[in-house]
């Protein structure tokens, strides 16, 4: 799946969490992928372009993490530490 498309998901669940149709368990590992991806440079320029195509709550919430730099340092599949520069 690619970002985008988690990124689509995720601001649907945002949206169906809002008004509690989403389990806070289920809720945390969007979170989690939401906190980890948005540090990335490559999601982040993508993100500046396009964001425009999500909910604005969701926006604003995208936005607070990327400025805020609030993530663990996202890892890749063999648990290896990715870097979050360009």
């Amino acid at each position: 799946m690619s970002e985008r498309a988690r990124l689509r998901v995720s601001d649907i669940a945002e949206i169906v969490g809002a008004i509690g149709l989403v389990e806070q368990r289920i809720w945390r590992g969007f979170e989690r992928q939401i906190r980890e991806v948005s540090q990335l440079p490559g999601v982040q320029q993508w993100w500046s372009v396009r964001s425009d195509w999500f909910s604005g709550d969701f926006q604003d919430y995208v936005h607070s993490h990327i400025a805020d730099g609030d993530a663990a340092a996202p890892v890749d599949y063999a648990g290896t530490e990715c870097s979050t520069t360009s």
